[in-house]
């Protein structure tokens, strides 16, 4: 549903927007801020409940992608990048173990698939 345009045809997130120093059009972000000044507790209480079931949602559907025995790979906070073999799909995170045994819990959000190394069939080398 769309505000409905008001002053100089501008509505209210625009107008909100332009008064706090912002020019063209706002970001849905910018219009989430707004919408949020102007809510009751139980409004705010609602929406952040609706928020954190839609992030439980991408979250499962992230982690249909993925299989265990798959290789993956995801960043860490330090920006250092890990990879490993999926060992199991949890309810909110995927456990893998990296090449030197050691064991994280991540979520699948997170985490982006690498491609499995090529085995050249009937090839042997000597």
């Amino acid at each position: 549903m769309r505000a409905a345009p008001a002053e100089g045809g501008r509505n209210r997130f625009q107008r909100a927007y332009a008064f706090w120093g912002g020019d063209g059009v706002p970001s849905a972000t910018d219009q989430l801020r707004v919408l949020l000044a102007g809510m009751s507790d139980h409004e705010f209480h609602d929406a952040l409940h609706l928020v954190n079931e839609e992030a439980e949602r991408r979250r499962r559907f992230a982690a249909l992608a993925f299989r265990v025995g798959d290789r993956v790979s995801f960043e860490t906070r330090n920006g250092d990048r890990v990879s490993g073999v999926v060992e199991r799909i949890n309810a909110r995170t995927i456990s893998l173990r990296e090449d030197d045994g050691t064991h994280w819990r991540v979520g699948p959000e997170f985490l982006r698939p690498e491609a499995a190394p090529v085995v050249a069939k009937g090839f042997h080398s000597r």
